[in-house]
């Protein structure tokens, strides 16, 4: 269903431009849905170079401008975010905190920090070491959106005092579907070197490779260490930008999706790689993390590994199994998880906060004059 009301929303976030960013995939894909869906979206980024480039440029349905510092940020865009509905700052700004403090004190519409990174967030801010956010600037927000759901929300709200905390998970594109190929590889992981998950990432495809010699397995991602020693039958293709996955994924029986430990643990946080090869219809492999039950049915639409045996005995399905659950997955997703349904979850979030920004005007007199 549409809103009758055209919204002018502002964002103002790490990356749009980028090939290899996953801020800027989640970020295109809601935006162009929501000025798909009528509304004015403006999104600003920063630029690498502080010399001063052009002004809006046309980004399929919204508009897309870059600033060179911060100071330049608050001369040139301050009627735009003075003027919006509702404003979002997006994690991992560049001076991201003191970017949001001017926003708080400018804006006439709601304000919203968008977390894509809610688990670093929050362990920065344990550390005190946050740039892009402070605690004292979380109560003053109108909501607090998160790709990152369950009951980190609730730390969001009692920790910090959020008022509003909403999940705004990512996004899969409806439009992907690979061209159904001969399988190049039986089971393949996308995503850089984390030392973190690398005991996962052996335990469920390293270790069933060495037991396979016969089968094919694939990595693909950067900052893997040369020294690493991987059997002969994994093949490591380096860092391959968001437009060229739907091949990727298009190319293997299986994807398996390893998760950080911190993420696993607080989970409720499906990756953009889980999603969209789901939306392709290639059957999911996946190490266990909390709330994934809220995402799909394990054992019909993903399959949990614990183990390497796990995994092998998966390797084994028949085609026709495995082809069933992939369908079923993508089933899900464009039932649930579309970058569509994202933007029809943030537009009710702004008209909310609207309605209760105009409430709190209207109440906030009454009460002093039944004071006095």
């Amino acid at each position: 269903m549409r809103s009758d009301r055209r919204l002018g929303l502002v964002f103002i976030g790490r990356s749009l431009s980028s090939a290899h960013d996953s801020h800027a995939v989640i970020y295109r894909r809601l935006l162009d849905e929501l000025g798909l869906r009528g509304h004015e979206v403006l999104f600003l980024e920063q630029r690498a170079s502080d010399h001063r480039g052009a002004s809006e440029t046309a980004f399929g349905s919204f508009w897309t401008a870059s600033y060179g510092s911060r100071e330049e940020l608050e001369q040139r865009w301050a009627v735009e975010i003075r003027e919006a509905d509702a404003v979002i700052v997006g994690s991992q700004v560049t001076e991201g905190a003191r970017v949001l403090d001017w926003v708080l004190a400018t804006a006439r519409g709601a304000v919203a920090f968008y977390d894509l990174d809610t688990i670093l967030t929050l362990r920065l801010l344990e550390r005190g070491v946050c740039d892009y956010l402070r605690p004292d600037l979380v109560p003053r927000l109108d909501a607090y959106l998160s790709t990152t759901g369950g009951p980190l929300l609730a730390r969001i709200r009692d920790d910090l005092g959020a008022e509003r905390v909403r999940p705004l998970y990512a996004g899969a594109d409806p439009k992907e579907w690979p061209d159904r190929l001969p399988p190049q590889w039986d089971l393949g992981f996308l995503g850089a070197y984390c030392e973190a998950r690398e005991p996962s990432l052996d335990r469920l495809l390293l270790q069933p490779a060495r037991w396979s010699p016969d089968r094919r397995f694939v990595v693909a991602g950067g900052l893997y260490p040369r020294e690493l020693r991987w059997p002969d039958n994994v093949e490591l293709l380096g860092s391959i930008p968001p437009a060229q996955h739907r091949a990727l994924f298009g190319a293997q029986r299986f994807l398996l999706d390893v998760t950080r430990p911190w993420v696993s643990r607080s989970g409720y946080s499906p990756s953009l790689a889980l999603l969209d090869a789901a939306m392709c219809a290639t059957s999911v492999i996946t190490d266990h993390w909390i709330g994934i039950e809220r995402f799909f049915v394990p054992g019909r639409e993903i399959l949990v590994a614990y183990s390497s045996t796990d995994v092998l005995e998966y390797l084994e399905l028949s085609d026709a199994q495995r082809e069933e659950i992939g369908m079923l997955a993508r089933e899900r997703v464009l039932a649930e998880h579309t970058s569509a349904h994202r933007a029809r979850e943030l537009e009710r979030h702004a008209l909310e906060w609207l309605s209760a920004k105009r409430t709190h005007a209207v109440q906030v007199p009454e009460l002093r004059r039944a004071v006095a």
